[in-house]
């Protein structure tokens, strides 16, 4: 291979790195979406795996067959280049812990190491099954489960230092404590610039102090984030805040994975109730990495997402699919998360029998009648539609109902509905009656309305 075909594939290898990066997965509502745009990526990247292995054996003087098996191309490279295929192992093997793989779980016995990822999800046929899913409309599930576009991307990364013959390889965990240390310090170098009586002396030399205590600067900036940026003085604190936002918004997927984990972890959601535990339904076969999430009588609350930190985002679906509303360490919470928020507690006191019932709605407020485009008069009577969270709630048509809704700000008032049942179907439930903003101490006698 001359000069001007090396530079042509070693070059290769970044740009597809800039195309998976600018261009991530993203999830997706619709079952088989986030499935098209990993295939799409995924035979990119197994290519550019495949020209980079290819190249370095013939540097090396090996040989290889016309085929597209990423492991018998790795396993030639380790005969004719020993030094550039142990690289490639560190490196996966590496990626792997730094991504919070576990491979002792179910199913994940392929990211053992490099060489059993590869047959798994690197070879010919699999590539070929990348290449032509869309001639059958449906991409292969399983090989979507095996598959990891982001270690694929660092087997990549691997490659690229590789070509360029760098004396200091570095593995994705050796890169972002580089990062860590260039924010924490070469870039805040001017704050942290003082002359010999300069009242700034005592302050940085806290920083410092504090700043080598550590093992690690990864370490010194999780400690950080824990104490909220709060580690002895204001010129420190700055700094670190400063640092911690440059790697949230890095070019680096693998530093924002890193900022991402420390932010997640100082904001996750508690244990959260399991009086209503929503049912989870996955895209896919098995625990698909996106699940939607539904009440026992079937209303779509939102879907949750496994993380690749290994944590649950909870996309609430009420009023539009909004972006990531928390994170939670457990799928369960993560469900039982939108059911809390999506779902509030009233109690109904039915022909005289009080119940503690649970509705579907994202509001504080029974005061919204069924809409309707004529004009009413809000004093007589008007139509209520409500939505239990299931049909147990016992309630017929032809009952007088009283229903009362506590604020969530502030549970001391709220609202109350009166009226008598008009109808029921499972467990939506139609009352004809007036609501009124009142003290939730108010008698069940009390005044009815709020004129």
């Amino acid at each position: 291979m001359d000069d001007e075909q090396k530079f042509i594939v070693s070059e290769s290898i970044p740009d597809v790195i800039r195309m998976i990066d600018t261009a991530s997965v993203k999830p997706d509502l619709v079952a088989g979406m986030m499935g098209i745009q990993i295939m799409n990526r995924a035979a990119l990247a197994h290519l550019s795996i495949e020209r980079g292995m290819k190249s370095l054996i013939e540097e090396a003087t090996g040989t290889f067959e016309p085929h597209h098996n990423l492991n018998a191309h790795y396993s030639e490279l380790g005969s004719c280049n020993q030094e550039a295929a142990q690289f490639l192992a560190k490196s996966f093997k590496d990626a792997v812990e730094f991504y919070n793989i576990n491979p002792n779980a179910d199913g994940c016995g392929h990211f053992r190491d490099l060489g059993t990822y590869l047959a798994n999800v690197g070879s010919d046929p699999a590539f070929q099954r990348m290449r032509y899913w869309e001639l059958e409309q449906s991409p292969d599930d399983k090989l979507i489960r095996r598959f990891s576009l982001t270690l694929h991307s660092e087997i990549l990364r691997a490659l690229q230092q590789l070509f360029h013959l760098s004396k200091s390889l570095m593995t994705v965990t050796q890169r972002v404590e580089r990062t860590v240390t260039e924010e924490m310090f070469y870039r805040r170098i001017e704050v942290l610039s003082y002359e010999p009586d300069s009242p700034k002396k005592a302050d940085v030399e806290s920083y410092w102090q504090w700043l080598n205590s550590y093992s690690t600067r990864r370490k010194a900036m999780t400690d950080a984030v824990k104490r909220k940026f709060d580690v002895g003085n204001e010129l420190a604190n700055d700094a670190l805040r400063n640092a911690f936002n440059a790697l949230a918004q890095s070019d680096d997927p693998a530093v924002q994975h890193f900022a991402r984990g420390l932010y997640m972890a100082l904001n996750l959601l508690p244990k959260q109730q399991r009086d209503a535990v929503p049912e989870v339904k996955w895209v896919g076969e098995g625990d698909f990495r996106c699940g939607f999430v539904f009440t026992p009588a079937g209303r779509r609350l939102g879907h949750i997402e496994k993380l690749a930190d290994g944590y649950w985002g909870i996309r609430p679906a009420m009023r539009g699919l909004a972006t990531v509303k928390g994170f939670a360490s457990t799928q369960t919470d993560a469900a039982c998360h939108l059911a809390d928020i999506l779902t509030k507690l009233v109690t109904a006191t039915i022909d005289g029998e009080k119940r503690e019932l649970r509705i579907v709605t994202e509001d504080d407020s029974l005061l919204i009648p069924q809409f309707s485009l004529d004009s009413v008069d809000l004093h007589l009577p008007q139509p209520h539609d409500l939505e239990f969270w299931d049909a147990s709630h016992g309630i017929l048509v032809g009952q007088t109902v009283r229903i009362t809704l506590p604020c969530s700000p502030n549970p001391a008032i709220g609202t109350i509905l009166k009226g008598e049942v008009t109808a029921v179907d499972g467990p939506k439930v139609s009352v004809k009656g007036k609501s009124w903003i009142a003290s939730m101490t108010e008698s069940p006698g009390g005044g009815d309305e709020s004129s």
